[in-house]
């Protein structure tokens, strides 16, 4: 969903935190203490040895040509006291990034282009007070459902009605211009930013949906019948 799990977090934040505090110590602290001997001694060394080489793993072997970046302190100081986090997140989101193109199909890595596009996470910091700007738990978990490319319908067709054969994820309905999905999105998008140009007081007009121009279906009138499962 365009979001980093902590996991991947936890080790660019790690860091971070212990250089600043570390610059922050030594700035206050300069006239009495004597760094080479203060990290020589201190009881950080081995958590932020394992967060060094958990981050340096995957960006070493996907950018640095496999060339390992050592832990001692000498790389630890050279670190940016400024950004360090986004600096060093960066780097690894890259890497990553680059690691699970390596693995995936075609169809994958759309997915994994859509999520790590341009705004991605943008709908995070989208007042919901806004047009089309939220989203019901139905919308909100078929959003989901695209993103990790699970089925978006637990109960799904062998084939649609243009007569493809229906993929497990349903991606197809998405582009289908015969099936309902795709004329659905395509008029609710519409909709959306029609009250987003609204709500700025300009005028807009929007096509006519073709639907709404056919008379009704005499069969979508009629009562569905039940059965009993014995």
């Amino acid at each position: 969903m365009g979001i980093l799990s902590l996991q991947h977090m936890a080790s660019a934040a790690y860091l971070a935190s212990l250089r600043n505090m570390l610059g922050e110590f030594i700035v206050r602290n300069a006239h009495s203490v004597d760094v080479n001997q203060l990290l020589t001694s201190w009881s950080f060394e081995q958590d932020a040895k394992w967060h060094w080489d958990n981050h340096h793993l995957l960006v070493d072997q996907m950018q640095n040509s496999g060339e390992y970046t050592q832990w001692n302190h000498v790389n630890f100081l050279a670190l940016p006291q400024q950004g360090t986090q986004r600096r060093l997140q960066q780097a690894y989101s890259r890497a990553l990034y680059t690691f699970l193109f390596s693995l995936v199909d075609q169809l994958r890595a759309i997915k994994i282009l859509s999520a790590a596009g341009h705004g991605a996470s943008a709908f995070l910091h989208a007042p919901e007070s806004l047009p089309g700007c939220s989203m019901s738990n139905q919308e909100f978990e078929i959003a989901v459902k695209l993103r990790l490319g699970t089925k978006i319908y637990p109960l799904l067709l062998e084939k649609c009605s243009c007569g493809e054969t229906l993929d497990a994820a349903g991606d197809h309905l998405l582009k289908c211009k015969r099936g309902n999905e795709w004329d659905t999105r395509h008029t609710a998008i519409n909709q959306v930013v029609a009250s987003i140009v609204r709500s700025a007081q300009l005028p807009v007009s929007t096509e006519l949906v073709l639907s709404t121009l056919t008379p009704p279906d005499p069969f979508l009138s009629l009562p569905t019948a039940t059965f009993k499962q014995y």
